[in-house]
């Protein structure tokens, strides 16, 4: 399974759990895929989540927590390449994101930033560490601001979101959506249109780790802006 990074983790086998919503009776047989380090003692899938309605109807059951800001490592949970895309539209550019309902941040790669001509700010004060699901951490490249996003084709008249992104060489898409932009804009509800399988991909899996510990969930997003430019969509070729 592979890293948003590039790099490359192998689990060290399956096990099936029976498991349960907290304060909820019934119990769903999962098949988990055992990771020898995770940040996470469970990890759920888009698509038992999406089974189980919990995204939509049942949000009740995802909850929140208050962390500290000191913590220099944000996360960034993608794992693989999950078949559950999203139409968007990037600087009036059409592009499928990544979403990451574990990620903290919005993150683009550094191809698709040059691509679309945008400044990358590289200093110090605009870089930071990612830590991804096994815990290993990478550098960023540095950011781009003010940069339009949202849901959909380009020339569709849905509100766009003025993001920061940060950006990571060697990212295998082209952006991946943070949970602060799913949850903040009912993504799964307001926009669930706009989301599509990708056949080709099947790494849409439940995992669990060896050994306990706990995980964070920290918040980023931007706000609602003027509608973007028109741009002739583009087509990018990454690996699957």
């Amino acid at each position: 399974m592979k890293l948003p990074n590039g790099n490359v983790i192998t689990s060290v086998g399956t096990v099936t759990l029976p498991f349960s919503f907290d304060g909820e009776q019934e119990s769903y047989d999962r098949v988990f895929t055992i990771l020898p380090r995770s940040v996470h003692d469970v990890i759920l899938g888009n698509k038992f989540l999406g089974a189980t309605k919990t995204l939509t109807d049942f949000r009740r059951r995802i909850k929140k927590k208050r962390v500290s800001c000191d913590k220099v490592v944000r996360r960034l949970n993608l794992l693989g390449s999950p078949m559950t895309r999203v139409l968007s539209s990037v600087n009036g550019v059409c592009v499928s994101a990544y979403p990451d309902t574990g990620s903290d941040v919005m993150v683009i790669s550094k191809q698709f930033a040059k691509h679309l001509g945008l400044e990358i700010f590289t200093g110090k004060r605009n870089r930071t560490w990612l830590e991804f699901v096994d815990g290993s951490c990478a550098e960023t490249y540095g950011m781009v601001f003010d940069v339009l996003w949202h849901f959909g084709l380009p020339y569709e008249r849905v509100m766009p979101f003025e993001c920061g992104f940060h950006v990571l060489e060697d990212l295998s898409c082209p952006i991946i959506l943070s949970a602060d932009a799913l949850f903040g804009s009912s993504a799964f509800s307001v926009y669930k249109n706009y989301f599509y399988n990708d056949v080709l991909s099947d790494d849409d899996l439940c995992l669990i780790r060896e050994k306990q510990n706990c995980g964070i969930l920290r918040r980023f997003f931007g706000h609602p802006q003027g509608q973007s430019k028109l741009i002739e969509p583009l087509h990018l070729e990454y690996p699957i």
